[in-house]
């Protein structure tokens, strides 16, 4: 899961209309939204914070493949201070 969430962080650029990447996320999302283990797991000390945080990413990943977003990762690096 990090892998494939870390993976736009780790390009210069980064292009969320691709659709393998986007099925991957996809398949990722139904496969813990399925998952009875993991929710019985956050009802009983489970890290709300991994789940709030997985679906922050869940979430922006969607909205960025909705916009078909491309994405300077490293822009940044080359602003003047």
């Amino acid at each position: 899961m990090l892998s494939l969430f870390t993976q736009p962080m780790h390009k210069e650029t980064f292009d969320f209309s691709d659709e393998a990447f986007f099925s991957k996320v996809a398949d990722l999302s139904e496969k813990y939204s399925k998952d009875t283990q993991l929710r019985k797991m956050n009802g009983n000390r489970g890290s709300k914070h991994f789940l709030y945080i997985n679906r922050t990413f869940f979430g922006l990943y969607n909205l960025m493949n909705d916009l078909g977003a491309k994405v300077l990762v490293n822009n940044y690096k080359t602003l003047k201070k």
